[in-house]
């Protein structure tokens, strides 16, 4: 039999372990991490901010979405669910369907309304049905931005500046006062290809089933000769001289004016366009630059 003593001991001890069990729950709370719940004794299971559960749907974008699904767990029947599916769309907590907003807009959709693709029971056909609603389902966040999803797509290209191929070639000796000039951008490694210097290139950005697909490709390169004078724009890569003799037949200079060394600046301007289902744009002002030097003489004249 336990003593009176003894008794009063094991108090005394159950006593400290609660304060403990307090002042750690405390502690944990005081360092901004997760506070455990009433009567628990212990935090696991419990994430941070105060230690609340989240709330299945979310509630901060638009319509009551989260803006990206991510304060789930959302919950159908008792069981989790994806708060966002690339087919079905966004989760509305409401009802148990999945909702997306349907693409093309069909015809005849009033004005102030959107179409949107439901989709409810576990296992949903992406297919499901159209509802008109004035705003967007609960759980429901936004698409992203396709142009966003365009700038994304073109800094995964790598648009190079052009290389510069003049004739006659600064390489090889200085070229003649009056005498015309070739200007064209050299292929890449590959004969014919100069497809990361002039185009096309694509590329494609995805995301919560929006998808964009981009097209870039020079528009124009303008060739300013150094010379202060009127820059040559030309909307081909020019043509490879030869040792064909006299002007380009595509993209040339008609010649300088005087002796001196010029530097020659190439400007490729990119055309480059999206398109993401029924939406579409471009994004301008894309260019990259390259330099070169040419020598010019005088023509000298020999008399006897």
């Amino acid at each position: 039999m336990l003593t009176a003593r003894r008794l009063t001991r094991i108090g005394a001890l159950t006593a400290s372990l609660a304060l403990v069990l307090a002042g750690t729950a405390a502690a944990i709370a005081d360092d901004g991490g997760a506070e455990c719940p009433p009567n628990q004794t212990t935090c696991d299971g419990w994430g941070e901010g105060g230690g609340k559960p989240p709330k299945p749907g979310g509630g901060g974008g638009p319509g009551g979405g989260d803006g990206g699904g991510s304060a789930g767990p959302c919950m159908r029947d008792g069981e989790v669910v994806d708060c966002y599916d690339d087919l079905l769309g966004w989760f509305n907590p409401s009802d148990g369907c999945y909702y997306r907003v349907t693409e093309p807009q069909p015809a005849g959709v009033p004005e102030g309304k959107t179409s949107y693709t439901r989709s409810c029971g576990a296992g949903g056909l992406a297919g499901g049905e159209p509802v008109l609603l004035d705003d967007p389902p609960p759980g429901f966040a936004a698409p992203p931005d396709p142009a966003e999803l365009a700038a994304r797509a073109l800094a995964s290209l790598d648009l190079q500046p052009p290389a510069i191929g003049i004739a006659p070639d600064p390489a090889v000796g200085p070229g003649l006062v009056g005498l015309p000039i070739w200007l064209w951008v050299p292929a890449d490694d590959d004969p014919g290809d100069n497809a990361s210097t002039w185009g096309p290139l694509t590329a494609s950005e995805s995301e919560r089933g929006v998808t964009v697909n981009l097209t870039a490709v020079v528009g124009k390169i303008t060739w300013d000769m150094g010379d202060g004078k009127t820059p040559v724009t030309c909307t081909n890569p020019g043509t490879p001289y030869a040792r064909q003799g006299g002007e380009s037949p595509t993209c040339g200079f008609k010649g300088y004016s005087a002796a001196d060394t010029y530097t020659v600046t190439a400007t490729t301007t990119w055309t480059v366009t999206w398109v993401a289902g029924g939406d579409n744009g471009v994004i301008p002002n894309v260019t990259r630059e390259n330099t070169a030097q040419i020598q010019i003489d005088e023509l000298q004249v020999v008399t006897k």
